[in-house]
């Protein structure tokens, strides 16, 4: 099966990039949430959509192994590559676009699928799908939860 990288971008302190570049977790990773900026537009997106919404949420980018995350540290903040084993159970939808760039443009992105009740294999098939059928690599997936510092893979300085 192919493989994946799963990516929660964050905006850090210089002091915290500092700390990531020698290898240590900021801690306030551990309990980290994403925030909509315009939330009315993106709870109707994915609810006209039949995609579950929760105030509570991380954004997680879904991407092939030989994608470049430069552009999410400009565009997102810090690229923190994600344990796949921790957080494929909490992931609850994907869509193949930014689903807030979608709700404020009204465009339907090419591929929408809610997670819920899948097992681990189906969803690595769908997020696949989902990121091969992206343009622009934003392949955006969503869990219901919190941050851990446990679904962090370690830092290499």
């Amino acid at each position: 099966m192919e493989s994946l990288k799963l990516v929660s971008c964050i905006q850090l302190s210089l002091e915290e990039e500092l700390l990531v570049e020698n290898g240590i977790l900021p801690e306030r990773l551990e309990g980290h949430k994403s925030g909509d900026q315009q939330v009315g537009p993106v709870k109707d997106f994915l609810q006209s959509r039949k995609l579950p919404w929760s105030e509570t949420f991380v954004s997680v980018f879904v991407l092939l192994p030989e994608d470049d995350t430069t552009w999410l540290h400009e565009a997102f903040g810090y690229p923190f590559e994600l344990k796949l084993d921790q957080i494929l159970p909490s992931l609850v939808l994907v869509c193949s676009d930014d689903i807030q760039n979608c709700a404020s443009n009204k465009r339907t992105p090419k591929c929408c699928a809610n997670l819920t009740g899948m097992n681990d294999r189906d969803k690595i098939a769908i997020l696949i799908k989902a990121r091969r059928a992206s343009d622009n690599a934003r392949v955006e997936g969503r869990m219901n939860r919190r941050l851990r510092l446990s679904d962090v893979l370690p830092l290499t300085p």
